[in-house]
């Protein structure tokens, strides 16, 4: 073999080895991650009005408008202490619901998004197996997400995060235009996701309004 054949075959082995390397540690990251990943340029985009609204305030983050960065800003950006029990990644309901669209058509809305996750079984075959009562630090992190057997019930494979949206998009149109954004970027690394958006958990600027109070003259 020739010295250039050998130098092929060496780039050739270095280049697969270089893309396999790449790949498997794609496969390894951490659902925070590509849940942070998935999040970032999401814009709703369901229904008629609800897709021109998310249109604008796309715009909007591009012209870095103050209104759309203060709802982008107020939406939750990388869920922490997960492993430590903490579901919730709250955001900023205040700065959200605070901000000021008065020359616009739209207006933010927050909303509470629940995302659950288990790896696949290609991913960590043991994930159904009983899990020991006291983890080693050598473990895989997916024993520690397992359902909690204990008194507390604490679930570590649940994250619930915060959106700040345009209010014209309802709870079904952020589900069919959410839900398949995050599943696809789980499905990548090997993870099965349930997305669930309930209206119970948005809330708008006009559902903040007191109500108004019925006022009677007396004329004496």
């Amino acid at each position: 073999m020739t010295d250039s054949n050998i130098m092929l075959t060496i780039f050739l082995m270095t280049s697969v080895l270089a893309v396999y390397s790449q790949s498997n540690f794609q496969s390894q990251l951490w659902v925070t991650k590509i849940l942070s990943d998935a999040l970032d340029e999401y814009t709703p985009d369901g229904g008629i009005v609800c897709k021109r609204h998310g249109l604008e305030y796309r715009e909007g983050l591009r012209d870095l408008k103050l209104w759309a960065i203060q709802m982008y800003d107020a939406s939750s950006k990388f869920p922490t202490g997960i492993l430590a029990g903490r579901s919730f990644d709250f955001g900023n309901f205040d700065e959200c619901l605070k901000t000021v669209t008065t020359d616009l058509e739209l207006s933010p809305q927050y909303c509470i998004i629940s995302i659950r996750f288990l790896p696949t079984a290609k991913l960590y075959p043991n994930y159904n197996n009983i899990t020991p009562s006291n983890l080693n630090p050598t473990d895989s992190v997916w024993e520690s997400t397992k359902n909690d057997s204990g008194l507390m019930k604490i679930q570590r494979n649940e994250i619930n995060t915060a959106l700040c949206v345009p209010s014209s998009c309802s709870d079904s149109d952020i589900q069919t235009t959410l839900s398949p954004k995050i599943i696809s970027a789980f499905h990548k690394h090997q993870l099965i996701t349930t997305v669930t958006v309930n209206s119970i958990y948005c809330t708008t600027q006009q559902e903040l309004q007191p109500p108004k109070l019925l006022g009677y003259r007396i004329f004496w």
